[in-house]
């Protein structure tokens, strides 16, 4: 089968309607499908596309059809770039983020902890996704009532970005008009 961008939209379209009518075999059936005829690129558009509409169903609170995307958006994006890869933090912020919107405090904390080990890994301890991704479990902490533990992670967010404004000084000076 020849696929392109506008065939995997079809697909990842027909397996979310599919699982809204509430037969998620013949969903996963569609996923499994696609996922045997796309090369690396057009999996990166499928997490992309299943992400997005993960992200959405979040947003309108339909919890079950969000944790259905983003758990097929992460099994594309590890397919497409392994488990280590950078790439994956936009997916496991965003499955972290519906499930700290759910309550659900344990299962974000476990993702955001996978996002920091792999940006940590990938771009050092004082990267700005770093910051970011600490900013989230800060955030999380302080939700939970562990102030103490938020408090140690955003003093660590401020430092980073400390850090990243000095070492950015100067390198963009705006002209002041007159």
């Amino acid at each position: 089968m020849q696929v392109n961008d506008q065939i995997v939209s079809v697909y990842i379209a027909a397996a979310v309607e599919s699982f809204r009518r509430g037969n998620a075999q013949q969903a996963d059936g569609i996923v499994n499908n696609l996922q045997r005829h796309i090369d690396g690129r057009q999996a990166k558009e499928a997490w992309r596309k299943l992400t997005d509409l993960g992200e959405t169903a979040c947003g309108k609170g339909n919890f079950a059809e969000a944790d259905f995307c983003y758990q097929r958006a992460l099994a594309f994006a590890e397919c497409a770039v392994g488990l280590e890869d950078p790439d994956l933090g936009s997916v496991l912020t965003s499955m972290a983020d519906c499930y700290l919107a759910q309550g659900k405090f344990n299962l974000a904390e476990s993702l955001y902890g996978r996002v920091l080990s792999i940006y940590e890994t990938s771009f050092g301890q004082r990267h700005i996704n770093v910051a970011l991704t600490l900013r989230n479990l800060a955030d999380l902490y302080r939700s939970t009532g562990q102030k103490s533990e938020a408090k140690i992670l955003s003093n660590r967010v401020d430092e980073i970005l400390a850090n990243e404004f000095n070492s950015n000084v100067g390198s963009c000076k705006p002209e002041l008009g007159n």
